[in-house]
């Protein structure tokens, strides 16, 4: 008997960067674990509109804690060498549905945001 129960969470959206579409750019879907590393659902890069469609499905006992992780150089300090993660948490709310963040501005910081040089 299995005490686990499966949940999905599919995620959809535009990014921008200085009001222009952020093409290229890599972003994942996660799912935060407490005592483990975080689970990656799902992994794309934006396409020429900048447009991304994520869809995950975890096994968990407890509800799922799943977030968006964009790693991008959108107003990073040495664009050569450095890049910037923007993380948005998705409502538990949304599981089981399809949630169109719309518009991201990455020149905005999301929930958490870091840069890695």
């Amino acid at each position: 008997m299995s005490y686990l129960y499966k949940q999905d969470v599919s995620v959809s959206g535009q990014l921008l960067c200085n009001r222009k579409r952020a093409v290229g750019i890599q972003i994942y879907l996660k799912e935060k674990d407490t005592f483990d590393p975080d689970d990656t659902l799902d992994a794309t890069i934006s396409d020429y509109e900048g447009k991304f469609k994520l869809v995950g499905v975890e096994d968990e006992f407890k509800t799922i804690k799943p977030y968006i992780e964009i790693v991008h150089k959108c107003e990073v300090s040495n664009v050569m060498m450095c890049n910037r993660s923007t993380i948005y948490r998705i409502d538990q709310k949304e599981i089981g549905r399809n949630y169109d963040f719309q518009y991201i501005n990455l020149n905005i910081k999301g929930h958490y945001d870091y840069e890695t040089c």
